[in-house]
């Protein structure tokens, strides 16, 4: 799986994490239950990939970030939550 260096708090720690997250992994960095992150994805403010072989949706730790920036500038805030 491939997987990106992002920096933790502390020193020179850096944690890596998948460049692409499954469904569990969003649903536990967002704090939201699956139904709430299909939801997401259906209305296009999630976007993700699905893998050909096992048809898994994947979604890009990148597009996570961009929602959280756009819910925490409050653009969704009424429409997400």
């Amino acid at each position: 799986m491939l997987c990106g260096a992002i920096p933790g708090g502390a020193g020179d720690a850096v944690r890596a994490l998948p460049v692409l997250l499954t469904v569990p992994q969003v649903c536990k960095l967002l704090g939201y239950h699956k139904t709430k992150v299909y939801e997401l994805m259906k209305r296009g403010l999630l976007p993700y990939v699905v893998e050909t072989k096992t048809g898994h949706r994947r979604v890009e730790y990148r597009a996570v970030q961009h929602l959280v920036k756009r819910l925490r500038g409050g653009r969704l805030e009424g429409k997400a939550s």
